[in-house]
């Protein structure tokens, strides 16, 4: 009579996936030289989505295109996207064209918002995107897949990405000293029965602002943040936060007349660039704060709570707030998007250590932070809450974060080298991960998709791949969740070296992961 099993391991949290990519890290090279990544987001069958741009051409007269990619959920790229995992997108022949943010679709259409610029006349048009599940242009949408948006003022950008219940996308960005939300149909067109011809534009303090955090409430509101010029005794940048009701104007029960300013954040200059909201309605908005009065000028990560009506969460951090500083070099402690999971800790993807090699060559790693739900620095995540990665010795920035199915954690970035940069994708394990975990039959092997023997082992281990194909990757891996051994196709595995005890293995092929079990003797 065969059992049912079922198998979990799990790895330090904190600590780089190395069943991902080359021991937890993949780059990219898109086209030639200059890959800036904006955004990653994950798809329900664990293969992430990377977007941004790529520049064909030499730096001083290249053309910068929307790039997209696809990777399997072992970090390679995905040959049934684009063309051999890549998306290369021409929108406008014009200097720059960006993809900034984007969310995968239920039906797993790809929708994504940015921006195209023409260097030439100072000129910018909206952006907005939409794939078909292979990474094709959607004819259904927009004209040939996209649209673009003019402005009576030039230059507006579009950086934030909502999708409503009922499909609607709201784009969240600025242009001229206004900030603004748009909204567009399923179709690509704009949402004349929002605010005023599909657009709420909101000035404050008649000066630049900028959306640079945006999430949608279960009720259908916008709730928005970003920096804005404040003027006391000097003009210091300091965070705004706003809701926008579903038809596309200000709520007036938010905060006070609609808003929340906050002032106190630090001493100096503070930028809000991130912002989502809690399954209880509270609302997370995260950035860092300037300490001038500091014998050295830094930054400090900070994150901010606010109850559903804008007022402060006294109960988190201290009065509300967070604030954090991982190293005392300039510009160091950047953040620049927060995730949280199911019970409440918070993640956030940060950019730091940034000094002086010997070589004379300039560093910066990135990382994640990790706060307990309550503010607290999340002992149990990396050292103390953090953890940070030099991906190739030069300047690496952290730009976005997303969970995958499993809850291990996706941070996205660029890194830069002294020719160019790359995409550049890291797997972390977290401490809130479900584990890896397959249900099988123990006895005789059945029902497995693969076959190992003699079960126990001692010095050789037998693989019958059979019911998976000729082309896999095969992964051991001990009770702690550590790859112990790796090989390509191997119907043998050499366990002499190993240690005595329980391993999972793992085959990998076409994007498909398979478990099974062994005993070492």
């Amino acid at each position: 009579v065969a059992a049912t099993c079922s198998l979990r391991v799990s790895a330090q949290a904190g600590s780089l996936d190395p069943t991902w990519g080359k021991n937890g890290i993949v780059q990219t090279q898109l086209l030639e030289t200059l890959d800036v990544l904006r955004n990653v987001c994950v798809q329900p069958d664990g293969k992430v989505v990377a977007m941004g741009s790529s520049l064909e051409g030499v730096i001083q007269t290249g053309t910068k295109k929307v790039a997209f990619a696809r990777y399997n959920p072992d970090g390679n790229l995905d040959t049934g996207f684009g063309k051999d995992g890549i998306l290369i997108l021409d929108i406008s022949p014009v200097y720059g064209n960006f993809a900034w943010e984007g969310e995968i679709l239920s039906d797993g259409k790809i929708v994504a918002c940015g921006y195209t610029f023409d260097d030439s006349n100072i000129e910018a048009k909206l952006l907005v995107i939409r794939l078909t599940k292979d990474g094709k242009l959607d004819p259904t949408f927009g004209t040939n897949g996209f649209t673009l948006d003019e402005f009576p003022i030039k230059n507006p950008m579009a950086e934030r990405l909502v999708v409503q219940k009922d499909g609607k996308i709201v784009i969240g960005g600025y242009y001229g000293d206004n900030i603004m939300t748009i909204r567009y149909d399923v179709n690509g067109k704009r949402d004349k029965t929002y605010g005023t011809d599909g657009m709420c534009v909101i000035k404050i303090n008649n000066a630049n602002s900028f959306v640079k955090g945006m999430d949608i409430q279960d009720d259908g509101k916008i709730v928005v943040a970003g920096p804005y010029p404040h003027t006391d005794v000097t003009t210091k940048w300091k965070w705004f936060v706003t809701r926008i009701g579903t038809e596309g104007k200000i709520d007036k029960s938010f905060g006070e007349d609609g808003f929340v300013f906050l002032h106190d954040i630090g001493r100096g200059d503070d930028w809000a660039t991130a912002l989502k909201i809690q399954s209880d309605g509270k609302i997370v908005v995260g950035g860092h704060s300037w300490d001038e009065n500091l014998p050295v000028l830094q930054y400090s990560t900070a994150i901010v709570r606010l109850n559903k009506d804008g007022s402060i969460d006294k109960t988190f951090g201290k009065d509300g707030l967070a604030r954090n500083r991982f190293t005392t070099d300039v510009n160091s402690n950047l953040l620049a998007d927060i995730v949280i999971a199911p019970n409440g800790n918070i993640y956030a993807a940060i950019s730091n250590y940034i000094y002086i090699d010997a070589n004379g060559k300039l560093q910066r790693d990135l990382g994640i932070m990790s706060l307990t739900k309550d503010g607290a620095l999340n002992t149990a995540f990396g050292t103390n809450g953090f953890v940070s990665t030099d991906v190739n010795g030069g300047e690496d920035d952290a730009i976005s974060l997303a969970f995958t199915p499993n809850r291990k954690i996706v941070l996205g970035g660029t890194s830069y080298t002294d020719i160019g940069c790359k995409f550049t994708i890291l797997r972390y394990n977290t401490d809130v991960e479900t584990g890896y975990e397959q249900p099988f039959t123990d006895a005789d092997n059945d029902g497995k998709s693969f076959e190992v023997y003699p079960n126990p082992t001692k010095d050789i281990l037998n693989i019958n791949a059979k019911g998976i194909g000729s082309s896999y990757k095969v992964q051991i891996i001990d009770m702690t969740g550590a790859v112990v051994m790796t090989a390509d196709n191997a119907k043998t595995v050499n366990t002499s070296t190993l240690s005595t005890g329980n391993y999972i293995i793992r085959l990998i092929a076409d994007g498909k992961t398979y478990v099974n079990r062994f005993i070492k003797k």
